[in-house]
């Protein structure tokens, strides 16, 4: 065996645990976050139909509540492994309208050329993970997977 084969050995073994620990890694950590504030969300409908109506979001109330629902709900269908490209997609649009709307301010700093900051809005750290999920899906350790659903 070569000296390659001998280095190479034990990072193959470890890319394959981390292959599957990878996507069960990004449903924990968004998936709580979510869930999080979600729960927030859903036990301050007033607030944030107030803060949805100055965003200029049609409907507010109505949309307090299926956010909140979606980001509480989607966030434990994440953690589970359950639908994970489905509320992945469902909580990446959540993500992009955030951007646009409550965070714009900075996303537009973020975006102009000459800027002296990073992107430094509040969503993208929700949004990347979520964009590996959709992409690659739940991974092994998931009940996608338990129920043969072996792309989501």
């Amino acid at each position: 065996m070569s000296l390659i084969d001998r280095l190479q050995s034990p990072l193959l073994k470890i890319a394959a645990v981390a292959q599957h620990a990878a996507p069960l890694v990004a449903r924990l950590v968004v998936g709580q976050g979510f869930v999080i504030t979600g729960y927030g969300k859903l036990n301050n409908i007033p607030k944030v139909t107030t803060f949805f109506s100055e965003l200029g979001i049609p409907a507010p109330g109505f949309h307090a509540y299926f956010i909140g629902a979606l980001e509480c709900f989607g966030g434990a269908a994440l953690i589970f492994g359950l639908a994970t490209r489905a509320f992945s997609l469902l909580l990446t649009c959540t993500m992009i309208v955030a951007m646009m709307t409550a965070d714009r301010a900075g996303l537009l700093q973020s975006l102009r050329f000459g800027g002296d900051k990073a992107i430094d809005v509040t969503p993208v750290p929700f949004l990347l993970p979520l964009l590996f999920l959709i992409a690659f899906g739940a991974g092994a350790i998931s009940i996608d997977r338990f129920f043969g659903k072996r792309g989501n």
